[in-house]
């Protein structure tokens, strides 16, 4: 058994490829931590601030324009000067950032801090799963880079728990809930120090030597990396970021930003106001209601990391958008249903729009080659987070103006788009390695 030789592809499961998988999970579990905490937080903060509309829409898409900026500037980073750092490093200024929300006494204020909190989700979003994506094996590929939604949806269900649980301690009961992301932030800092650089962009990066060192140290002295060291160096040196909008990967540049945009709108535009739109559509304890679809959709998201990998990943992500779309059309044509049924349909849009979501860390990884795939991950993420900050921040503005009907079929739209999208340009990447992808 000495004798075997393995692959990064073909490596059996090890401890290593258990602790990156916790501590990139832990990165997508904060993400959906700060979002909710904001969810719930931000009826108390518009009642104490007496908050426009302008500036709910404004600070409820805040994460989502830091998002924007921090992706596509950290996934060309990434690219140039190594994944780890970056890893490593954001989630500082994600815990000092959480911190600071405790102080806030102006909309202006709080709109920095979240801004700057999605810079560093932004940074997450990037080289969370590119890290994961580029070490573990490929028969673990996909479950693994899927379960980072289902993280996101544990983190974010907690966030509900708690801050339902504290909603009643008085007048700064906001700010405990904003500041509670600060001990899981810290949690998961700590346990990412040590943390190596990925070995696939040290390979390309030339630094074999280095790579040769950390697979001896993290992965043992079994595998191998010289077919990977042998195809870097007979392939392209240079790159450039705009590569992405070549004629080889245009199409599955729009692809992934129109897929993850169509998601990202749909769940943020609608997560975010969540009680205010159940409330709206005549569901009596809006707040129990948003926590029972936000569990339900973590079930959905659990759901669909077990049988992603079962499927082809065009057929996947059709399928998904054809079922988390439809019940919203029924919710938006039908104003008037019951407070059950409301919450009913509510829970099956988000749960297939979970399923569906778990393909946003595993296809973009998957799309582009190693050379640029932080640079393609974050172009399509900034993207995605275009649609999805505009989305939040129209639709409180058109709840009091077209209406929730009309409000909710736009979203439903939305939805159609990604679909017609996946139809025309989805490509089939599964079961690939990370180096063929493009064949």
């Amino acid at each position: 058994m000495g004798n075997i030789t393995y692959t990064l592809d073909t490596v059996p499961l090890r401890r290593f490829h258990k602790k990156i998988f916790a501590y990139t999970l832990g990165g997508t579990f904060m993400d959906g931590y700060i979002i909710g905490t904001l969810s719930l937080g931000l009826p108390f903060i518009v009642t104490e601030m007496n908050m426009s509309v302008f500036w709910q829409g404004l600070i409820g898409s805040s994460a989502l324009i830091g998002i924007l900026i921090g992706a596509p500037i950290c996934g060309w980073l990434s690219d140039k000067i190594g994944r780890q750092i970056i890893y490593l490093w954001h989630f500082i200024i994600l815990v000092v950032a959480a911190a600071l929300q405790f102080f806030v006494q102006s909309p202006e204020t709080l709109f920095l801090l979240r801004l700057i909190l999605g810079f560093s989700i932004g940074a997450e979003y990037v080289v969370g799963p590119t890290m994961l994506a580029e070490f573990v094996p490929l028969k673990y590929r996909a479950t693994m880079c899927s379960a980072m939604i289902a993280a996101w949806y544990v983190g974010n269900f907690v966030a509900f728990a708690i801050c339902y649980l504290i909603k009643d301690l008085g007048p700064d009961n906001w700010r405990w809930m904003l500041v509670s992301a600060v001990v899981p932030g810290i949690l998961v800092l700590f346990l990412r120090a040590g943390s190596p650089e990925s070995l696939r962009w040290l390979i390309k990066k030339g630094k074999i030597d280095k790579a040769r060192e950390i697979v001896v140290k993290f992965l043992g002295p079994d595998v191998s990396i010289e077919g990977f060291v042998e195809e870097a160096r007979s392939g392209q040196k240079k790159v450039s970021f705009f590569q992405i909008f070549g004629k080889k990967l245009w199409k599955r540049t729009l692809f992934g930003s129109i897929f993850y945009a169509s998601q990202v709108l749909v769940f943020y535009a609608v997560f975010t106001f969540l009680p205010t739109v159940l409330s709206t559509l005549n569901v009596n304890n809006a707040y129990f209601g948003s926590v029972i679809v936000n569990f339900i959709s973590l079930v959905g998201g659990v759901i669909g990391l077990l049988v992603v990998d079962r499927f082809k990943r065009r057929e996947f992500i059709i399928a998904t958008f054809i079922l988390f779309g439809s019940p919203l059309v029924i919710l938006g044509i039908f104003l008037h249903l019951p407070g059950v049924v409301v919450t009913v349909l509510f829970c099956m849009a988000m749960a297939f729009l979970a399923m569906g979501q778990t393909l946003q860390f595993v296809y973009p990884p998957e799309m582009f080659p190693t050379e640029l795939r932080s640079s393609g991950v974050g172009f399509v993420t900034a993207f995605s987070r275009v649609g999805a900050a505009t989305g939040t921040f129209l639709l409180p503005v058109m709840l009091s103006t077209v209406g929730v009907s009309a409000a909710i079929l736009m979203i439903a739209g939305v939805a159609g788009i990604g679909l017609l999208a996946s139809i025309f340009f989805a490509p089939e990447t599964r079961g690939k390695s990370l180096e063929d992808t493009l064949e």
